[in-house]
């Protein structure tokens, strides 16, 4: 695909990985090559034993969210690639905290900023958003930045302004000639580089189950979660075989049906909880 190619996807289509450094509401962004992105729900539990009971009762502790995220920065020309490699540049300089001056005996010194830390907003299409679509990174994921990464490739050329002004191409491939770096190249730009970092989202609602509604719309990828079941489809929980008295309806064992989604929501974790705990204490009557 031509630079133009690139540039109208990049600029109309919103192709765009922007990054946005909310300590100081400077912006990054790069073209959406990916060539890696995975989601983790990580979830921690508190366990419980009991006595003739092998399994542990396990109690929700947290759900951490993290995104591993790798792309490619490729260059058309020159140009592109000098824009790049001050993207890759301020990029890693946002990876710093903030300080600030203070004084002390007539002495000034600089100190780390209370709330310094380096925070982001990420915005990539809809895969990395706030789920209130948009076209910048103001309506990104906030959260931080671990491990950023970048390599410069080295099977591909570097351009140089210098090489450029005496050559036609302008491209250096042996970055350690005879005359010295890139054939007496004083500044050089890799044609790619290839980028990664792990970012860890800070919802700024908390995500919650309330009263059978997920507290965020749209959550994750700004749409809507397949929730609802298809009209007309009968849901086989709430039905009495009239064979199997063990069977129940579902309003008898705490489910209930929203009317206006026609989803019948599973409200009985609590119950069920407490159903199993209430037998435990029966088998372990010394158990409090």
């Amino acid at each position: 695909m031509s630079n133009a190619g690139t540039n109208n996807l990049f600029r109309k289509g919103n192709l765009a990985l922007w990054i946005q450094h909310v300590n100081t509401g400077k912006m990054v962004s790069f073209k959406a090559f990916l060539t890696d992105f995975q989601e983790n729900f990580d979830t921690a539990y508190d366990e419980q034993y009991f006595v003739m009971h092998p399994e542990p009762l396990r109690k929700w502790k947290s759900t951490v969210r993290s995104i591993n995220l790798g792309w490619k920065i490729v260059a058309y020309d020159t140009k592109e690639a000098e824009h790049n490699l001050r993207q890759v540049s301020s990029l890693a300089s946002f990876l710093y905290g903030e300080q600030e001056e203070r004084f002390a005996g007539g002495v000034s010194f600089y100190s780390p900023k209370v709330g310094g830390s380096p925070i982001f907003r990420v915005k990539m299409v809809n895969l990395m958003t706030d789920t209130n679509l948009g076209s910048n990174a103001e309506s990104g994921l906030l959260g931080y930045i671990d491990g950023f990464t970048y390599k410069m490739s080295m099977d591909q050329p570097f351009f140089s302004k210098e090489a450029e002004a005496q050559r036609d191409k302008g491209l250096i491939r042996n970055l350690f000639s005879s005359r010295g770096a890139a054939g007496g190249a004083s500044v050089i730009y890799p044609q790619l580089i290839e980028a990664s970092f792990k970012f860890y989202p800070v919802h700024e609602k908390t995500p919650a189950w309330i009263n059978g509604n997920f507290s965020i719309g749209r959550f994750p990828y700004g749409i809507n979660p397949a929730s609802t079941r298809p009209s007309g489809r009968r849901d086989e929980r709430t039905e009495v075989e009239p064979d199997n008295p063990s069977t129940t309806p579902a309003d008898e064992v705490g489910r209930g049906t929203d009317p206006a989604e026609g989803v019948v929501a599973d409200t009985t974790a609590a119950a069920t909880e407490a159903r199993v705990m209430q037998q435990l204490k029966q088998q372990n009557p010394n158990l409090d």
